[in-house]
C-alpha cells in the first residue's frame, strides 16, 4: 500500500507536465476502447537522433507480437501500458519473460480519471532469480499533440514504474501512441511518431490532421541510412532491465 501511495503522489506531480493544449469540450473524444492491431501495422518512431521501425507480426485476443528493424521480437498485451511479456534477446538479460499480476485492461475504456495498478513479475536467462514490482497508471486530460507524423488528439496516460515515469499519448486514430516521454530524476527521453501504415484504418478514427497530412504520415520511410547499429539497440516496450536484483537500469519502451 505504501508503494501505491508513493506512486499515486508521483502521478499527481506529473499531470501538469508538458505544453500540449488540452482539448476543448467540443473537440473531446468519447471513451476509447483498447487498440485493435492487425498484422503488418507499422510505426516509425524517432528516438533521439535515430529512427526505428516497429511492426506487428501477429495478434490474438489478448496478445500482440511485434518485431523491429533490428530483428528483435517481443510480445505485449493490447493495453498499451503493459510491459513486455516476453522478448527474444537482450545484451544484458538474454531471453526473458514477465507475468502480469492484475488486470491492466481495467484502464479501458480510456476516460480521464481512470486508474489501474498491477504487479509485474519476471525472470530472464541472465537474471534467473527474477524481479517483482508494481506499476500504477492513470488517464489524464485529452490533449492535442504535434509530432513529425502530424497533429493527433490523444489521451494522456501517466504510468509510474520503479525508477521512472512514462507519459504516453495514446491516439485512437492510429490505434497506438503518437508520443511517449520517459522521465527519470534528471533525464528525459522522447519517442515520437514519424510515420505509420495501418493494414486496416479504424472507421471510428477521427483526426484533426488534414488528409494531405495523413497521407504524408502514412508513407513508408527509407530507414536504410538511419537505422541504429546493434550497439544502439534498445530492448522492447516496458522491459524491466536489472543489473542486480535490487538495481534497475533504463528499459526502452515502446510501451
Amino acid at each position: 500500500l505504501t508503494g501505491c501511495s508513493q506512486a499515486n503522489l508521483a502521478l499527481e506531480n506529473v499531470f501538469s507536465f508538458g505544453s500540449n493544449d488540452e482539448l476543448a469540450a467540443a473537440e473531446k473524444m468519447p471513451p476509447a476502447e483498447m487498440p485493435v492491431y492487425a498484422p503488418e501495422d507499422t510505426y516509425v518512431f524517432k528516438a533521439g537522433e535515430n529512427l526505428i521501425e516497429e511492426k506487428v507480426v501477429s495478434v490474438s485476443p489478448d496478445r500482440v507480437v511485434w518485431t523491429n528493424d533490428r530483428g528483435l521480437i517481443w510480445t505485449v498485451g493490447r493495453e498499451v501500458v503493459t510491459p513486455a511479456l516476453s522478448w527474444s534477446a537482450n545484451a544484458e538479460l538474454g531471453r526473458g519473460r514477465q507475468t502480469i499480476i492484475g488486470s491492466p485492461s481495467q484502464l479501458f475504456p480510456l476516460e480521464t480519471g481512470n486508474t489501474v495498478s498491477f504487479g509485474v513479475r519476471g525472470s530472464s536467462e541472465n537474471l534467473p532469480n527474477g524481479w517483482q514490482e508494481t506499476q500504477v497508471c492513470e488517464v489524464g486530460p485529452q490533449e492535442m499533440v504535434a509530432v513529425a507524423a502530424g497533429d493527433f488528439r490523444t489521451f494522456k496516460i501517466i504510468c509510474q514504474r520503479v525508477d521512472h515515469v512514462d507519459i504516453i499519448y495514446y491516439a485512437p486514430q492510429i490505434q497506438h501512441y503518437a508520443l511517449r516521454i520517459r522521465r527519470h530524476d534528471t533525464t528525459e527521453d522522447r519517442k515520437e511518431l514519424v510515420s505509420f501504415r495501418l493494414n486496416e484504418m479504424p472507421e471510428t478514427a477521427v483526426s484533426k490532421a488534414s488528409a494531405p497530412d495523413m497521407q504524408a504520415a502514412m508513407k513508408p520511410i527509407d530507414l536504410t541510412t538511419q537505422k541504429m547499429s546493434p550497439s544502439q539497440s534498445e530492448p522492447p516496450s516496458g522491459m524491466v532491465i536489472r543489473k542486480k536484483a535490487d538495481q534497475t537500469t533504463e528499459p526502452e519502451g515502446g510501451v
